[in-house]
């Protein structure tokens, strides 16, 4: 199985085979080897496993990269829809290149996944990898976003209490609540920028627009 879109995606990786396998069926597959095999894991457990001949530290950054794709086909047969996630969020990178040293999306695992959890979990992602995979609704700046159902623009990261450090790079941080089709809100796309006061009015508003844009999962759990 080949999924252009997001070999495409990973095409900046220095590597000419790769197969990805859920612990149900493989997932995405190029050429043939030879290869070693990383796991993929998702909130400290291994849930999937990576072939490829890239290199140990490519590999790795793989890896990280598409364990909550992996996850979210474990637990709900979601994989095409976490493909063409990933594929929005690099639409997303590519508006403003410049103020998006991390990008990705974080959701509702209630309404995602029909978890009995008000938590929230990381989806696709472009950038390090975080251990912050799983975040609480109640805590930082991404449960503020959707706690209180706003845009939320931090120009000083460190001056706000409420910010967990995916990276201590960051400096500030833009966080927008993504709806489904009824207006509930369900997810969120989350910014981050090595420099202070990225997030300027306008480039918040190109990001708003294009948040309009963010496509529900089908299988909607009730």
């Amino acid at each position: 199985m080949t999924d252009i879109s997001l070999l495409s995606i990973l095409s900046r990786f220095n590597f000419k085979s790769i197969i990805l396998e859920s612990h149900e069926l493989v997932l995405l597959q190029k050429g043939d080897g030879p290869m070693k095999e990383r796991s993929v894991s998702f909130n400290g457990k291994e849930i999937g496993l990576l072939s490829t001949d890239a290199s140990e530290e490519e590999a790795k950054e793989m890896a990280d990269l598409l364990g909550p794709l992996v996850f979210l086909e474990n637990e709900r047969e979601l994989w095409n829809y976490a493909t063409d996630l990933f594929t929005w969020v690099l639409g997303a990178k590519n508006l403003v290149p410049e103020v998006t040293d991390w990008i990705g999306i974080y959701y509702k695992a209630n309404y995602f996944l029909g978890k009995n959890t008000t938590d929230l979990y990381l989806g696709p992602y472009i950038g390090e990898a975080t251990d912050h995979q799983v975040i609480p609704l109640d805590r930082g700046l991404c449960g503020l976003a959707l706690r209180e159902e706003r845009v939320v623009n931090v120009a000083n990261v460190h001056e706000d209490i409420r910010h967990i450090a995916c990276s201590l790079k960051t400096n500030s941080e833009l966080i927008l609540p993504l709806k489904n089709k009824s207006g509930e809100m369900i997810a969120e796309l989350d910014i981050d920028c090595n420099k202070l006061g990225a997030f300027t009015p306008e480039i918040e508003k190109k990001f708003k627009d294009y948040a309009l844009t963010f496509v529900p999962p089908e299988k909607i759990v009730e």
